[in-house]
């Protein structure tokens, strides 16, 4: 299954590029991939694909211009309550922005790819945990390129073998979760948050059939050891 989703990920190269690499922007692990001038670079890439390929119509501006226009509506009352913080309302409304172009840009293939992308990474994530269980300085060998991509707070943690948590971009290891399964999110439970949307999915496509990607991603999210991930799995299998 792993190796057929390769052939598909494969033939379809340019838009699972694109989705790995949001992925890896919402993980908010990768220093240079957190600041404000990361994120306005970020939007400006999306517009410019989703123009390219003509995705945006006015159906979709309508759309948008109607989010927009309840967001301003929900913070009318705090802001006159409170005060208006410029900088803090741009932010959400940059990430608004962000969000529309990523639906915009996938459209009806967005819940297909992002699916597949979170089994190929939960797929990639379990025998690296088990390594990880097994012999945990291996990752060692990933501490320079740690040091060269992490946001500083990560860094900084330091936790018997390891001085610090180890980054390969696909996965990470946690000097504070050295028995949990991070995946390649921030925590294991953002890893679990992941692939509980990812499970949903699978269900609704294959009509709540048990499949191999599903199977994957159950054992994928059992190795979070995270209460917040079982949550999740308990809400959807309820």
């Amino acid at each position: 299954e792993f190796l057929r989703t390769l052939k598909e990920i494969r033939q379809n190269k340019f838009t699972y590029l694109i989705m790995f690499y949001q992925l890896v922007f919402v993980s908010n692990l990768v220093r240079q991939l957190t600041t404000d001038t990361a994120l306005v670079v970020n939007i400006v890439l999306m517009l410019a694909l989703c123009f390219k390929t003509r995705k945006i119509t006015k159906r979709e501006n309508n759309l948008f211009l109607l989010t927009i226009g309840g967001f301003i509506l929900i913070n009318i009352a705090p802001t006159i309550m409170f005060g208006l913080a410029p900088k803090l309302f741009l932010g959400f409304a940059c990430r608004i922005f962000f969000g529309f172009l990523i639906v915009v840009y996938f459209k009806h293939n967005f819940f297909e790819v992002f699916e597949k992308s979170i089994f190929a990474l939960a797929f990639i994530s379990l025998p690296l945990f088990l390594i990880q269980i097994i012999h945990l300085p291996f990752f060692d060998i990933f501490e320079g390129f740690s040091n060269l991509v992490l946001t500083d707070e990560r860094i900084s943690f330091g936790h018997h073998e390891l001085s610090g948590h180890r980054y390969m971009i696909v996965f990470l290891v946690n000097s504070w979760a050295e028995f949990r399964n991070s995946g390649f999110m921030w925590e294991p439970a953002g890893f679990g948050f992941m692939l509980a949307w990812a499970s949903l999915i699978n269900l609704f496509v294959h009509r709540f059939v048990l499949n191999p990607r599903l199977i994957v991603i159950f054992i994928a999210a059992l190795t979070t050891f995270s209460i917040g991930t079982y949550i999740y799995f308990s809400i959807i299998i309820i």
